[in-house]
């Protein structure tokens, strides 16, 4: 009989403390460089490679969902000290994760206004990993003029027939 060739997989790989300082590095990039034009009277921003989660997740070999559990794991209600009980199990882990957002959108912010990023990318960019959205004031004014007469429960049948009938013949104009 054959053997099983299917992979096994391992275990998540576990958190380490260092983990925190080297995602802050690594989203402490700057958005751009400046370059001198060949008569050095104008500069030029070229990007560097935009930080993303994706891609620091990659190079310490884990998910994006395995860095997003470290960011949620609490002690259980149970464990053994209560002052830990249903508190993060990585604080160093979730500021450094926080931290690293706004480096991000730090780095979108000035790339984009450099001109080191594409105009279309980093509008797309801010929309879905900084949830900028465009705003839009919208002034509405409206003169409501009615005298239909509200049907309550003390009219007579006779004055609430004679309300429904105003609203009916108001509804025309």
């Amino acid at each position: 009989m054959k053997e099983s060739t299917k992979a096994v997989m391992g275990q998540p790989k576990k958190y380490k403390p260092e983990y925190a300082q080297e995602l802050i590095k690594y989203f402490s990039i700057p958005a751009y460089q400046e370059s001198p034009s060949a008569d050095g009277t104008d500069k030029k921003y070229l990007p560097n490679v935009f930080p993303t989660f994706e891609r620091f997740s990659a190079n310490i070999m884990v998910t994006q969902k395995t860095m997003t559990n470290w960011y949620n794991a609490k002690y259980p209600e149970d464990y053994e000290d209560q002052k830990l009980a249903l508190t993060p199990k990585y604080p160093e882990w979730r500021e450094a994760y926080d931290i690293a957002k706004s480096l991000q959108a730090a780095n979108l912010t000035e790339g984009g206004m450099t001109g080191a990023y594409v105009s279309s990318f980093a509008n797309k960019a801010a929309v879905n990993l900084i949830q900028w959205r465009d705003k839009q004031e919208i002034e509405l004014k409206a003169d409501i003029k009615s005298d239909v007469k509200s049907i309550t429960r003390e009219m007579s049948n006779e004055e609430a027939a004679l309300a429904y009938q105003s609203m009916c013949e108001n509804k025309d104009d």
